[in-house]
């Protein structure tokens, strides 16, 4: 896993002002290039948002995961809520196989509580997609 650098302040601002899918994909990207998501954690755990709309025909409920620390600190509903890393490994081996089985999904890059929302399964292959397109031999 490769630390991230932090956003420059103007490049953080432009990605806050794009459209959820947008984000969504640079974050897909982001996170197979340092192979690190960000999510919030409180007393209980993980931090898990319900959808203002949900996924038609999907879950109700998801895991917002953003790629760096300071976007996730951004959302932060107070300081009882702390980022908490999780590398891609565990994302891709444990933790998105738990959330699909609870019948929870994934909020992506969410700002203001406007995110993507995925089934765990889709934002599983997404990731892996992007992973193996980073990876690949280019002969």
């Amino acid at each position: 896993m490769s630390e991230a650098p932090a956003l420059a302040p103007q490049e953080l601002e432009a990605l806050l002002k794009q459209d959820p899918l947008r984000r969504a994909q640079w974050m897909l990207n982001d996170l197979a290039a340092h192979e690190c998501a960000w999510g919030l954690e409180d007393g209980q755990g993980w931090v898990i948002a319900k959808l203002a709309t949900p996924i038609p025909g999907g879950p109700a409920y998801a895991l917002p995961l953003w790629p760096r620390q300071e976007c996730a600190a951004l959302e932060a509903a107070g300081p009882g809520e702390q980022p908490r890393s999780i590398d891609l490994e565990t994302l891709m081996e444990e933790l998105l196989p738990e959330i699909g089985e609870r019948g929870w999904g994934v909020l992506a890059f969410c700002v203001k509580n406007a995110g993507q929302a995925y089934k765990a399964d889709e934002f599983s292959n997404q990731l892996a997609d992007a992973w193996e397109a980073l990876t690949e031999d280019p002969d």
